[in-house]
Formats: structure tokens, C-alpha cells, sequence
């Protein structure tokens, strides 16, 4: 990959003077591209940005940047030994895979003269009945599949436009776009850059060309497409329908007592139903990680049996929670938990909804789609599901900001998390020419900002973030007492997570702790949202040492669990 265009900062306008904390912010994104997309030495690095961006360190201040970033290029064995059991795994199914660790591409030869150095190959375990978490900074794919030519051509994508796709049951009204247009960033025209990483555009293929017998001509020709490549482009089409559809029947709308757009035949979902599935997959996840089986399996069933309500309430958020949380599970590595929910999808909509219903076409198409390929179509069907959002609600509307926000996250963070960075800083600019700091929207992106910050293990930045946020929540003067106490739920856990790193312990708990409290005193004690945060709080007093208080509060968890498998019950 060639360099970035280099633009120099204002960061050193004196080539004597150190680069300070804001410098290194300003410069990371281009400091990455160099360090860990190019994969340049050092030296190649501290030379390009003293002469092209004015930046000036010392190699000691590079090298503590790094493992502050976590972009340390120096292997480590619990890395080596996944990598090597995961092909193993794959190897038995048939299967291969390409990893990459932090952003760089490592080999089964690099794995080898690894363990060489080490001595010798360690034992592979392959019997373990749930796969252990993905390591930090791995991530691994099915290879690219070879780009195949006909007669040595390639179609520019501009052309593959205006070709005509076979007929479909369902029809376009005449005002509705094209399925080829679905991934336009015309919305976006503010910000500089919104395209797909490299890693994640469409089964691999690059951006500007598209072998011809991709297209789907209605002409059939040898060799046909692969099945991946025909039903992502009908998960496309079938999401655009549903979206285009469900506004242009007047179904979504939005809410007179809230920003949301909702289905005005279902009103606004006060039970909070997409919430709580989502927090009931990750608390599962977090139950098994801690070898406690029968309660995931509890909480993971309590997830599952709010599909059919996601389902026929038919809630402009569920596609978009549907996916996000499909995208976690995957990056956790857990492929059996992702497996089990994507087809226990497809089936509760084969059973709840007409055959020719886009929705159940979409769960069907998820629950299908091939796992090696799974994140990839995830990926481009949330795009596809974010930029009808955009196009009917505008771009400052919650439902939509809510849903591309996190696309954003999802999309970035684990190949370039300076882009997120970017993207978050410009659209908060654009944001505060437009929008009262005070307005809904605008806390959304300032909350998204927060996060980024935590995940970034900016601690100081982030308490002092989170407490202004905190203060605007209070001060927006909205009428919508549901958005506030989500906003300051929000914000008391962002505060608690960031005053833990910081060692306020007391701190830490106490707003954790007020944070549950709400909840339980707005939605119920059993939201799956309260067992995940006093699971946060059971491992930081074990850290602390405080092992009877962690007990209890685990105690308090399982009594939690229970008591509500027993309230669906008797229902």
C-alpha cells in the first residue's frame, strides 16, 4: 500500500520542540499507516514524520506510543498457540485461514520459525467445547478468493451501474433506487473518507473493479457466480427493500414524544426490547467465559426468546441490533453462540412472518450465509441498512446516528481506529454549526465520543468527558424523562469504568451501582442490563481483593437470573 497523503500539522512549528500529547493525537492515524499498515522499520517512521509533518521524538517517546496504542510488533506465545490451534481447527474442517495480529499479517511460516526459536511446536488441544475468546488484536478470515477474468476484462464499477439485475417477487416502485446504488456515501459528502477498510469490502474484491461475471446480468455464463456473491447482493436488495418500504407505507415515522423513528403501529418499545437482547447475548458470553454454563444458557435463551417480539414489532432499530450483535459474537469467537442465534433468527421468521415478507427474507439470508463470509455480508448489509436510514431520517436523526456510530466502531476500530477518531471529531464539528450542544443528537455524539476515548484507554480524557456530558444530560431541559435516564445510566457506567482504570475505586462502584439502580427502578430488577453491570463490579472487588463482597455480589447476580427465568415461566 502506498503512504497517506501527507499534509504537515501545526503539531511542531519549531524542529526543536517535543511532540506533546495532542501532537501524538493529531499524527496517530498517519504514524499507524506508516508503522503498521506499511509495516516500516522505526527509523523509516521517525525520519518520514520529522520531515513531512514537522513531528519530532525520541525513539524511547515512540516506543512507549506504541505499547500505549498496543501496536507492539513482537509476537507473543498465547498468540502464536491460538493462531496455531486455529488452523489446526479449520485444517480438520477443511478449511484455511489468513491472521492478522495488531493490523499485520502473520503467516503459518512465521508461526513456525516462532515456535522454532522456541524449541518446538506445543500440543494443540482441539477438544474444548466452547472455543476460549479470540486474543486481543487477532483477527483471522477465509482467504480472498481469487479474481477470475473473462477474456482477460474487468468492468469499472461506474459501468456495472446501469446493468439490469434478474427480476425479483418483489418490485421497486418506480420512485425507489436501484439495489446498485444502496452503498452510495452521497449522504455523507462532510466527512473525507467513509469507505469500507481494506479487509472488508465486498468478498474481497477491490473497490474499483468487479470481475464481469459478478454482475448479475440475467445472462447466465460460465463459470456462475459463487453462491456468496449471489446472496449478498440479494440481502442488499432485500434490505432495501424493507427500509424503502416501511417508510413509504407510513409504517415508520417518527415519534411525537420522542426523536426515535418507530412503527407507529407498535408505538415507542418502552420495554426496551433491543436493548435487552442485546444485553442478554453479552452477558451470556460473559457467564461462559466464566465457566458459569448453566447460566448462559439461561440468559442466552432469554435473548432468543425476544426475537419474536423484535420481529413482528417490526422496530426500525432491529436490523441494526440484529446485525451489531451478530458482528460481537463473531469478534468474541464465539462461532457456535453466533451460529445457534442466526438460525434460531431465520427459523422464528420463517414461523412469524409472510414468505415474502423482505424482513424474513433477510433473517433467512443471515441464517444461510457462510460463516467465513459472514462478516463481510454483516458489514455491508448494516452500511446498506445505515444508508437508507440516512437518505428517509437525515443524518441527525438518533435512530440513524445511533445505528452508523456504532457501524463506524464496528468497522474501524480493529484495522484503524484513528479513522473512528476522525470520523467522530468531524461529524461533532459539523454537528455544533447545526445543532444545539444541548439537543438529543447531539449527546449522542458526544456519549460516542466518551466511549471511544474509554476503549482507547484514555482514562483522564474520558472522566472529564463523561462528567460534562453528564452535566448537559441534565441540563438538555427535554421533556423525554426516558432519554434522560438512559443518557445518565449511560454515563454513570462510562464515569464508573473510566474512575476503575484511574483507581477510584469508590468511585468507580458507587456510580456503577446508582447506574443499576435506575435501571432497576425504571424498566425491572430482571433487565439483563443489571446482571451485566454487577458483573463488571464483581471482578473489580475481586481484583481489590475484596472476595466476600464479589461473592455476594455474584450471589445477587444468580438470584437475578433465576428469579426471572421463574417470572417467564409463570407467565
Amino acid at each position: 500500500m502506498s503512504v497517506v497523503a501527507r499534509k504537515k500539522t501545526s503539531a511542531a512549528s519549531n524542529a526543536s520542540k517535543w511532540a506533546n500529547l495532542q501532537d501524538w493525537e493529531k499524527v496517530k492515524p498517519f504514524i499507524r499507516q506508516l508503522y503498521v499498515a506499511e509495516d516500516r522499520t522505526l527509523r523509516d517512521v521517525m525520519a518520514i514524520m520529522a520531515a513531512e509533518y514537522d513531528h519530532h521524538a525520541t525513539k524511547k517517546m515512540y516506543a512507549s506510543r506504541f505499547t500505549k496504542w498496543g501496536w507492539d510488533k513482537n509476537r507473543k506465545e498465547d498468540e502464536m498457540v491460538f493462531i496455531l490451534q486455529k488452523t489446526a481447527e479449520r485444517a480438520a474442517a477443511g478449511k484455511k485461514a489468513t491472521f492478522q495480529v495488531r493490523g499485520r499479517v502473520v503467516t503459518q511460516q512465521d508461526v513456525a520459525k516462532y515456535f522454532a526459536r522456541k524449541g518446538g511446536l506445543p500440543a494443540v488441544d482441539q477438544g474444548i467445547a466452547i472455543r476460549p475468546a479470540t486474543p486481543p488484536g487477532i483477527s483471522y478470515r477465509s482467504p480472498s478468493p481469487p479474481l477470475i477474468k473473462v477474456k482477460n476484462e474487468e468492468v469499472e464499477i461506474e459501468d456495472a451501474i446501469s446493468i439490469r439485475r434478474p427480476s425479483s417477487s418483489f418490485h421497486r416502485s418506480s420512485n425507489s433506487p436501484s439495489p446498485s446504488t444502496i452503498n452510495s456515501d452521497s449522504t455523507f459528502d462532510h466527512i473525507d473518507s467513509l469507505s469500507i477498510p481494506q479487509g472488508y469490502s465486498l468478498s474481497y474484491i477491490p473497490a474499483r473493479q468487479i470481475p464481469k461475471q459478478f454482475l448479475f446480468t440475467g445472462i447466465s455464463s460460465e463459470p456462475a457466480p459463487p453462491p456468496t456473491f449471489r446472496m449478498s447482493e440479494e440481502l442488499l436488495y432485500s434490505i432495501n427493500t424493507y427500509v424503502d418500504g416501511s417508510f413509504q407505507s407510513g409504517a415508520w415515522q417518527l415519534s411525537s414524544e420522542t426523536r426515535d423513528c418507530i412503527n407507529i403501529h407498535q408505538g415507542v418499545d418502552k420495554a426496551r426490547t433491543n436493548g435487552r437482547f442485546i444485553d442478554s447475548c453479552r452477558m451470556s458470553i460473559t457467564l461462559m467465559e466464566d465457566k458459569q454454563f448453566i447460566e448462559a444458557r439461561r440468559m442466552l435463551s432469554r435473548a432468543c426468546g425476544l426475537v419474536h417480539t423484535m420481529l413482528i414489532s417490526g422496530n426500525p432499530r432491529s436490523v441494526s441490533t440484529f446485525l451489531e450483535n451478530f458482528i460481537w459474537l463473531k469478534r468474541k469467537g464465539f462461532d457456535e453462540v453466533t451460529n445457534l442465534v442466526r438460525h434460531y433468527l431465520g427459523e422464528m421468521a420463517a414461523t412469524v412472518l409472510l414468505d415474502n415478507h423482505p424482513l424474513a427474507k433477510i433473517c433467512n439470508l443471515i441464517a444461510k450465509a457462510d460463516i467465513d463470509f459472514f462478516e463481510d455480508a454483516v458489514i455491508q448489509s448494516w452500511k446498506c441498512t445505515n444508508d437508507r436510514l440516512a437518505l428517509h431520517l437525515g443524518q441527525f436523526n438518533e435512530t440513524y446516528l445511533h445505528s452508523y456510530l456504532n457501524w463506524v466502531h464496528w468497522v474501524y476500530s480493529p484495522l484503524n481506529p484513528g479513522m473512528e477518531e476522525t470520523i467522530l471529531r468531524q461529524y461533532i464539528e459539523v454537528a455544533g454549526r447545526v445543532l444545539d450542544p444541548k439537543s438529543p443528537a447531539f449527546l449522542s455524539l458526544s456519549f460516542k465520543m466518551c466511549t471511544y476515548l474509554l476503549e482507547q484507554e484514555r482514562w483522564e480524557e474520558c472522566e472529564a468527558m463523561g462528567i460534562e456530558f453528564m452535566a448537559q444530560v441534565q441540563a438538555s431541559g427535554t421533556a423525554d424523562e426516558r432519554f434522560v435516564l438512559q443518557n445518565t445510566v449511560h454515563g454513570l457506567v462510562l464515569l464508573g469504568t473510566a474512575q476503575y482504570h484511574l483507581k477510584k475505586y469508590e468511585l468507580a462502584v458507587k456510580n456503577t451501582r446508582t447506574a443499576t439502580d435506575v435501571v432497576i427502578g425504571w424498566y425491572s430488577k430482571s433487565d439483563p442490563y443489571v446482571a451485566r453491570r454487577l458483573s463488571e463490579v464483581e471482578c473489580w472487588l475481586r481484583e481489590w481483593g475484596k472476595e466476600d463482597e464479589a461473592n455476594a455480589v455474584k450471589l445477587e447476580i444468580q438470584q437475578l437470573i433465576e428469579a426471572d427465568e421463574v417470572d417467564e415461566e409463570s407467565v
